[in-house]
């Protein structure tokens, strides 16, 4: 395992791509600097698979849910668990068929 000054540690699994001549692509997150209060809601927007997204319905700590604001799955990778409780809350609530 190689660990990195900013503790960041790699096992020889992240170098397989590498290795097989696959060149990763490197993505810009966003990061917010407010935290999750309740995720409300989920949608999908866009008609093929080429084009669709999710957004969550996001309400922030310290603002009404009226404030609440449609944000792209890709940007709430911080707040994966939040997702996964209200995924949980979902599923669980419409009798285990999915969502």
């Amino acid at each position: 395992m190689l660990v990195f000054s900013n503790h960041t540690s790699l096992t020889w699994l992240d170098f397989i791509p590498l290795l097989v001549g696959i060149h990763p692509q490197f993505v810009v997150t966003h990061q917010y600097d407010k935290d999750v209060e309740w995720i409300l809601d989920r949608r999908e927007k866009g008609q093929s698979k080429k084009n669709r997204r999710v957004e969550f319905l996001v309400h922030w700590k310290g603002q009404s849910q009226a404030e609440a604001t449609w944000e792209k799955d890709i940007k709430l990778w911080q707040f994966e668990e939040h997702i996964w409780d209200y995924l949980t809350r979902a599923s669980s609530s419409s009798g285990g068929g999915g969502l």
